[in-house]
């Protein structure tokens, strides 16, 4: 097919040729050279209007196209000059024939073989400037061809479960063949620059973001590449460090919870309860000052499990300084602060009673949720559930403290004001034990009315032993063995 329309091309130009001879030889000479500068002067502004050379496959090859047409409008009109010189040549010696066509016609020979010359170097231009850009191209897709899967492979899970001295060896594998790939680059990127800085090329742009996507994958690799030749003496260093505050945190909470578990429950006596809150303070400030390594160890954890997995730090569900489990916040509980909402379940349940006694219970669907965590992620689990517990249990003991203490108090204040007011009435009953019986009517209507009085008043004030029995069966509530009144 190929061949057929280039026969058929040749065909037309051939005929094209042969016609336009013809024409310029029926025009006559004078004519035909006005013909043909017109015709000269527009190929002339044809080749000046054209653009720089595209950088894109799709304008280069518009621009191939282009100066094609040029070309073989020119070869068209070769057969035409030739044959209006050759009738030139024959009329030479005519009277007729004037310098000023023989100027003209020189003139358009001239400017012939320039059109001519310049639509070859605009042709020779393209096609250098095209074999470079494809070898351009075709470099790249190589280089792209081994840099994409090289940095799948390097930040794949296979790749970082490897064993230490596997992992090594494909590390050094891949740093051997990124010497020879990092050449390549360098070729790469000058052939690249060289057509953006040639001055015949224009629509330098998609080029430029190819070298500088070449550039930025590569600098990607190093980076990824240079983070695996380290992460075999990372993981040793983290894993000692994050153990050993690990162990810290441990001990910490087991002496905590041990404290925890042996303190008396609330007393109702008032020295005693404000005995029991200095006891409290200490431990609630201790709590707080332990929260750094709390972080420290969340911090050392993710970035540990995160080695040992070879995943991104961000995966963990236990983040850093605003610790993760399944997907929420365990911040370390306040003494001062509220209890975690209920969606704290989700690891584990956590409870706590007056006594300072806590346990903690799971469910099937708990252990189903470790089961899918890292051994790692399951220890920091542990250990902010329970830090978290030390603090719901330190923040619920110093407010059922405060609220025991201000309960004694009002009912010691009810019970003193009742006392004095019964003493009053006693002392008033006895001073008037002496007195006789009022002999007269006015006399006899005041004491009645006195009488009445008190009776009055001793009826509010069984309301008032009512209310007051009720206040200290609800402090002794489940509290028959603690310090105090009963």
């Amino acid at each position: 097919v190929k061949a057929r329309v280039a026969a058929i091309s040749q065909q037309a130009t051939d005929r094209a040729n042969v016609l336009q001879t013809a024409l310029v030889q029926a025009q006559g000479l004078q004519q035909g050279l006005d013909s043909l500068l017109t015709w000269i002067e527009a190929a002339e502004k044809r080749l000046d209007g054209m653009k720089g050379i595209s950088l894109s496959q799709e304008g280069l090859s518009d621009q191939r196209q282009d100066v094609e047409l040029v070309k073989s409008d020119i070869e068209s009109h070769r057969p035409s000059v030739d044959a209006l010189a050759a009738s030139a040549a024959d009329l030479a010696a005519d009277p007729k024939v004037t310098a000023g066509v023989q100027d003209k016609l020189d003139a358009l020979r001239d400017r012939f073989s320039k059109v001519a010359q310049r639509c070859k170097q605009r042709d020779d231009d393209l096609a250098e400037v095209a074999d470079k850009l494809a070898s351009f191209e075709e470099q790249s897709k190589s280089f792209e061809a081994w840099l994409i899967p090289t940095i799948q492979v390097l930040d794949s899970k296979d790749t970082s479960s490897l064993d230490a001295p596997m992992f090594q060896a494909k590390v050094q594998e891949i740093r051997g063949e990124a010497k020879e790939k990092g050449k390549e680059l360098e070729e790469l990127v000058g052939l690249g620059k060289s057509l953006i800085q040639d001055p015949r090329t224009a629509e330098t742009e998609g080029l430029r973001v190819k070298i500088s996507e070449c550039e930025r994958n590569w600098s990607d690799f190093g980076d990824v590449l240079g983070e695996r030749e380290l992460q075999a003496s990372q993981r040793q260093q983290q894993a000692t460090r994050y153990h050993q505050v690990l162990g810290d945190v441990t001990r910490w909470l087991d002496e905590h919870e041990d404290v925890l578990d042996k303190l008396e429950a609330v007393a109702i006596d008032i020295e005693v309860i404000e005995k029991q809150i200095e006891e409290i303070e200490p431990l609630m400030a201790n709590f707080e000052e332990f929260e750094p390594t709390m972080d420290e160890v969340t911090v050392l954890g993710n970035s540990y499990d995160a080695l040992q997995r070879g995943v991104e730090e961000t995966s963990s569900p236990v983040r850093r300084k605003t610790r993760r489990v399944l997907g929420r916040s365990v911040t370390p509980t306040s003494p001062s602060r509220a209890m975690p909402p209920p969606a704290a379940a989700a690891v584990l349940s956590p409870s706590s009673e007056s006594s300072g006694v806590s346990s903690k219970r799971s469910s099937s669907e708990n252990i189903l949720a470790l089961d899918d965590l890292s051994e790692v992620q399951k220890q920091l689990v542990g250990v902010n559930q329970r830090y978290e517990m030390v603090g719901a249990r330190l923040g619920d003991r110093k407010k059922e403290l405060e609220s025991t203490l201000g309960g004694v108090k009002a009912y010691l204040e009810d019970l003193q004001e009742l006392l004095a007011w019964l003493e009053e009435k006693e002392a008033e009953a006895q001073g008037g034990e002496g007195e006789g019986m009022p002999v007269e009517a006015e006399a006899a209507k005041e004491l009645l009315a006195r009488h009445r009085d008190f009776h009055r008043q001793l009826g509010a004030k069984g309301d008032t032993m009512s209310q007051l029995k009720k206040k200290a069966h609800a402090l002794m509530k489940d509290r028959e063995h603690v310090p105090g009144l009963k």
